[in-house]
């Protein structure tokens, strides 16, 4: 009975405080992406931004999503789905979620910044700080969700980005040192494809590590095991992504 009462008091302990990528998280993203950013792509950026680096307007979509009008706006744009196989086409999308996902979001945003020459230099920025949050999330291992799962709540396994890296939050850019390490070669292969296939090529590395231990036809426990290897992973590509999403918009 103890035991029982244990496990129960663990699962909330853990279902309360299941980090997604915070400010950390995202200011890696950011900082990766900003080093790799085409010369003349960076400066329009910082034009745009006021001189802002990336890193420092990739959380504001999360300080700002809890009031109107943007609670409405980007409802539901934290969390992308796919089916069992880790493919994430736009008809399953409408069909699960309406296209209120990470995924049909960035698609969205990007399809609007690609007209940014015509656009008010404060609508470009907005969207700058949408799509760059969100190119994160779509790669987050506790943001993707499986068509399959029967959820109620989550345990994550692994903990928060920042704690196991022993920095502090200002630190992110020793961080994206550590990360910033691949070829041309492969940053060229991870990123050859589009928001659609970086979503299920991230998709398929999480799905590994998700357990779900179904309840009852009504409710479940999901287990993401967010490894330290796995969060590095997706933190790397997002970074790079998120570099060839700009390079490309702003060419």
């Amino acid at each position: 009975m103890k035991k029982a009462v244990l496990l129960i008091a663990v699962i909330f302990s853990f279902a309360e405080s299941a980090p997604a990528w915070d400010r950390f998280g995202h200011s890696v993203v950011a900082e990766i992406a900003q080093r790799h950013l085409n010369p003349s792509v960076r400066e329009r950026v910082l034009h745009y931004t006021g001189g802002q680096s990336l890193a420092s307007i990739s959380f504001w979509l999360e300080e700002v999503d809890d009031t109107e009008p943007y609670r409405t706006e980007f409802e539901g744009y934290h969390s992308s789905i796919c089916t069992a196989d880790c493919k994430s086409p736009l008809y399953f999308r409408k069909q699960k979620r309406q296209c209120r996902d990470g995924v049909s979001a960035l698609e969205f945003y990007t399809e609007c910044l690609k007209h940014y020459k015509e656009m008010p230099d404060s609508l470009v920025y907005t969207y700058l700080k949408i799509v760059t949050h969100i190119m994160g999330d779509i790669h987050c291992p506790t943001n993707i969700s499986f068509e399959d799962e029967i959820i109620s709540f989550f345990i994550i396994e692994g903990g928060d980005i920042k704690l196991s890296s022993g920095l502090a939050s200002h630190q992110y850019p020793l961080y994206a040192n550590r990360l910033d390490n691949w070829s041309r070669k492969q940053i060229n292969s991870s990123t050859k494809a589009w928001i659609q296939d970086w979503f299920e090529d991230a998709a398929r590395d999480v799905r590994p590590t998700v357990r779900t231990i179904p309840e009852n036809a009504r409710s479940g426990v999901r287990t993401v095991q967010q490894t330290e290897d796995l969060n590095d992973m997706e933190l790397r590509k997002a970074g790079y992504r998120l570099a060839k999403l700009l390079n490309t918009v702003f060419k």
